[in-house]
């Protein structure tokens, strides 16, 4: 009976293991709807509150890559970002920001064909910045999605949350 448990390429170790690890983003994936749609009740309300403070977009750009290696991997997709010229800097919610950003990929990465890749480009000009996000396969001309001056102020009015101040 052990050797049947541990033996061969089909383990129960090893589905027990797959699994797990399709739970948990199932679970990730329904974590961020919920609070997608949170935010969404609270914009309709006009009460999102955003905790605003200097952000890095390439660090949260690499969080991003992180959070979707898993993803493009299971596409067989290559994921880059080319480094912008200096720092960028935005007065933004890293959390919505990240998730915002987060969401773009995921949705370029939905579109590439297998075997392709993703890569991701922040740049800034005259206080706009931009990111420019590529879908790249081979034998498939390039696709752009542009997002364009993610600008501040943000055109979501900031609110004070009277519990914070």
């Amino acid at each position: 009976m052990q050797h049947d448990l541990q033996g061969g390429e089909g383990t129960v170790e090893d589905e027990l293991e797959r699994g797990s690890s399709l739970a948990d983003r199932s679970l990730n994936r329904t974590a961020r709807h919920v609070q997608d749609l949170l935010d969404l009740a609270l914009i309709r309300q006009g009460g999102l509150a955003l905790c605003r403070e200097p952000t890095a977009l390439p660090a949260v750009m690499l969080e991003v890559l992180d959070a979707v290696c898993d993803l493009a991997a299971r596409k067989r997709l290559a994921l880059e970002m080319v480094p912008g010229r200096g720092a960028i800097l935005l007065s933004s919610d890293p959390e919505r920001l990240f998730r915002l950003l987060e969401n773009l990929v995921r949705w370029v990465i939905a579109r590439t064909p297998a075997g392709g890749r993703v890569v991701i480009h922040p740049w800034s000009t005259h206080g706009f910045v931009a990111l420019d996000v590529h879908g790249i396969s081979p034998g498939i001309p390039m696709e752009r999605y542009l997002l364009s001056r993610l600008q501040t102020p943000p055109k979501i009015p900031v609110r004070k949350d009277p519990a914070l101040s």
